[in-house]
């Protein structure tokens, strides 16, 4: 089986920033007394962080504002990126985009993550370039595990969702690739506990990726 296209999700996938965004939004829901227990609070990787803030708004019966909360995460994330080295590409993701970007491969992003968060880490790890489409949580109505977000990348990138697949690290981004007809490639870091074993393929480490899916 040969693919077009591929698409990237950002945390997680290409830099390691999944243990930022916990210690963030753990420390805001500490701060508003949220009793929220781990359980609950791992079912939203992969999802948007305006979607989590909603949730929580209505589970716990909040006097708050959801884009309001989420504004203000976003902007503690971007404070503490630019500020220290907490957050690091995965080892092995700039040579895999460089030999897909040198092999013509149309590559998209496709993150949950605010426009104001992807866009500082494309800059800070200087990754725009490789990526002919880039979709954010700022540009979709739904969430992972719903498939629009996919879905709009390869509109984008103008391939099939057959003819794409997904590199993901979460069981909602692996479950919305498969629900926009997409395969996927689950990322199984070290660093990731997500139960991912329902992706098509499973890699360990960028120096296992496959560039023999390709067409070109």
């Amino acid at each position: 089986m040969r693919f077009k296209a591929i698409i990237f999700d950002m945390d997680g996938v290409l830099v390691d920033s999944e243990p930022l965004h916990v210690i963030i939004e753990t420390a805001m829901i500490k701060e508003m007394e949220i009793p929220l227990k781990k359980e609950m609070y791992s079912k939203f990787a992969g999802t948007t962080s305006l979607s989590m803030w909603k949730t929580l708004i209505e589970e716990f019966h909040l006097d708050k504002n959801p884009n309001e909360l989420s504004a203000e995460s976003d902007r503690r994330f971007v404070d503490t990126l630019l500020n220290t080295e907490q957050v690091q590409l995965f080892e092995g993701v700039r040579e895999v985009l460089i030999n897909l970007y040198n092999k013509g491969i149309p590559i998209a992003l496709a993150s949950s993550s605010s426009r104001m968060i992807v866009d500082a880490i494309l800059e800070k790890f200087n990754l725009r370039q490789y990526f002919s489409a880039v979709v954010t949580g700022s540009d979709i109505q739904n969430s992972k595990p719903h498939p629009e977000i996919f879905l709009l990348a390869a509109k984008k990138l103008k391939v099939s969702p057959s003819e794409s697949v997904v590199i993901e690290d979460s069981p909602n981004g692996v479950k919305a690739a498969q629900l926009a007809g997409m395969n996927c490639i689950g990322f199984a870091s070290e660093k990731n506990h997500h139960d991912i074993s329902h992706a098509t393929w499973i890699i360990k480490s960028f120096g296992e990726f496959d560039y023999e899916l390709f067409n070109r």
